[in-house]
């Protein structure tokens, strides 16, 4: 990340403005690429909003399996509009929003790990173990 953040870095000096990759493309390439690059950004935020409520609504599910699926699709509507909400404030709310969201996003991890680690304590033996057969990568990463 340390490249890409120098980079960053080194154009958001060079060519101040809150549009910041769209603008360096307007700078530095024709209008077509530009344009192109505008479009693309477009693309992969509304993919990335649909799938930011299909994700809130797996979670949903899988923590209530008795759960309606109109009440996931609840959820779904709920979590995309929340995200377009958030695309449409200022920098400063956009900033806001996102910490307050990260906070949100991480407290049940801290809850589960702290659930976990008080009664149990810390098991250094279990977190390194790597079984001697080996690990059966697709079922590992499907879980």
């Amino acid at each position: 990340y340390l490249p890409t953040g120098l980079v960053v870095a080194e154009l958001s000096t060079a060519v101040p403005s809150n549009a910041g990759v769209l603008m360096w493309t307007n700078v530095a390439y024709p209008p077509f690429v530009s344009f192109f690059c505008i479009f693309v950004t477009l693309l992969l935020n509304v993919a990335g909003l649909a799938v930011s409520g299909a994700l809130c609504a797996a979670y949903v599910g899988r923590a209530v399996p008795s759960a309606p699926e109109f009440a996931l699709l609840i959820v779904r509507a709920g979590a995309i509009g929340l995200g377009a909400f958030i695309n449409c404030l200022t920098v400063d709310g956009l900033g806001a929003a996102l910490k307050a969201i990260t906070v949100l996003t991480a407290v049940p991890f801290v809850i589960m790990t702290l659930i976990q680690l008080l009664p149990h304590g810390l098991n250094d033996k279990a977190m390194f173990a790597t079984p001697r057969d080996g690990v059966d990568l697709p079922v590992f990463l499907s879980y």
